[in-house]
């Protein structure tokens, strides 16, 4: 272990050891990590420089004379590749595990700071290390969102996990799949409520472009985990219907939870209620024979190719754009109605 770094012991100049503070060395672990990019860059050009001065085929414009023994050369060289490249895997998971702890220890602070680089400060401090550590985050306050709704998906991932071992082979012997939809969604909305306050903030830093795919990407986590332990090992459209469907019902409710004002946020969980049953009602009589299927797939059908060929021959005179902002304006539907 580096002596300089935290709970070890330092020389100074005439030689003599002392303690290091706990300050002292958390700067400096924040100083090897922001130095260890810029040495990684240079590395890896001092490597591309000593491979091109010693490689064993020298083509035009110099002479076929000009070899190198490449014995000896290719053994070191292939040591320094594999000490380097070893050094930097362990040298990315001690950074890893850093920014971890910082951002685990941040989240006591969301609710003063909000999901801020504030935050991230705090909870650096509190750990021991410099507030400049939120400079590890460039995404701030995006970071700190990702991380906790990324540790809440795999603290549910592992609640249902555990359920359907305890259960024998799956849930549907104790609960019908839709029950168990509505308690997993249950209990990753009930994860958020701690942070209810601030919550806002985080769906209007997820809905910012550079942040889309990651929010996008951990709410298709969330679905397919559920589905999966709910029972459905579909493989034909069914797979991407019902994920979606629970994408939408989920991101309802969520509204939904943050105007709710009622005790333990019944009206929440009423409202999750309603969504899972109109669903479900839903999906059972579209597929409730494969007559009706095709009857509706030829309807959209022929819709289609009626609007088509009319299009041909009419145009229509008078745009319905504001037929239709008027109609969305004298619409007044409470959400969680």
């Amino acid at each position: 272990m580096n002596p300089h770094l935290r709970g070890g012991r330092g020389e100074n100049h005439l030689g003599k050891t002392t303690p290091s503070s706990p300050d002292r060395d958390s700067n400096l672990d924040l100083l090897v990590l922001s130095s260890r990019a810029s040495t990684r860059q240079a590395r890896t050009r001092s490597l591309w420089a000593s491979s091109k001065l010693f490689s064993t085929h020298v083509g035009p414009p110099y002479s076929c004379s000009r070899h190198y023994s490449s014995t000896d050369n290719t053994d070191s060289s292939s040591k320094e590749n594999l000490s380097d490249s070893s050094s930097e895997e362990s040298g990315d998971e001690y950074e890893r595990n850093i920014k971890e702890n910082i951002l685990n220890a941040s989240l006591p602070f969301v609710q003063n700071f909000g999901w801020t680089k504030n935050a991230l400060s705090a909870g650096a401090e509190s750990i021991g290390y410099a507030g400049v550590a939120h400079g590890m985050f460039p995404r701030e306050g995006a970071e700190l969102v990702l991380y906790f709704c990324t540790s809440c998906n795999k603290k549910l991932a592992e609640q249902m996990k555990q359920q359907t071992k305890n259960s024998g082979t799956g849930p549907n012997i104790h609960l019908k799949p839709s029950v168990f939809i509505q308690d997993a969604v249950e209990a990753r909305l009930r994860m958020i409520t701690p942070y209810i306050d601030k919550w806002p903030q985080a769906l209007a830093i997820q809905t910012l472009p550079p942040n889309v795919p990651a929010s996008l990407a951990n709410l298709l986590t969330l679905v397919d985990d559920i589905c999966y332990y709910a029972g459905d090992r579909s493989i034909d459209f069914n797979w991407y219907s019902r994920r979606v469907a629970l994408a939408g019902i989920y991101k309802m409710t969520e509204l939904c939870l943050i105007q709710d004002k009622s005790e333990d946020y019944q009206n929440t969980w009423r409202f999750l209620e309603r969504r899972i049953k109109d669903v479900t009602h839903l999906h059972g009589y579209l597929h409730q024979s494969e007559e009706f299927s095709q009857v509706a797939k030829e309807a959209v059908t022929a819709t289609f190719v009626t609007v088509i060929l009319r299009s041909r021959h009419t145009r229509p005179q008078v745009s319905s754009i504001d037929r239709v902002d008027t109609a969305v304006d004298d619409a007044n539907v409470n959400i969680c109605g």
